[in-house]
């Protein structure tokens, strides 16, 4: 038996592309808040959100077993 993403990887693709682009928009200001209340520089917000993105894609990878 076959796994979801393996009979159907173009729409479990899209969905994670979804999901990705969905942690990007609420991360924003989730990190903005954290920059500013942690009183940490300016870019520092932008390179959290990042590590965001660096976790759900590492998620991604290992449930697929990438």
């Amino acid at each position: 038996m076959r796994t979801l993403y393996q009979r159907f990887p173009w729409i479990v693709s899209f969905i994670c592309a979804l999901l990705f682009l969905a942690i990007a928009l609420v991360g924003t200001p989730i990190s903005n808040q954290i920059e500013k209340s942690a009183y940490l520089p300016h870019i520092s917000g932008i390179l959290i959100q990042q590590l965001f993105l660096a976790l759900f894609s590492a998620l991604v990878v290992t449930a697929f077993g990438g």
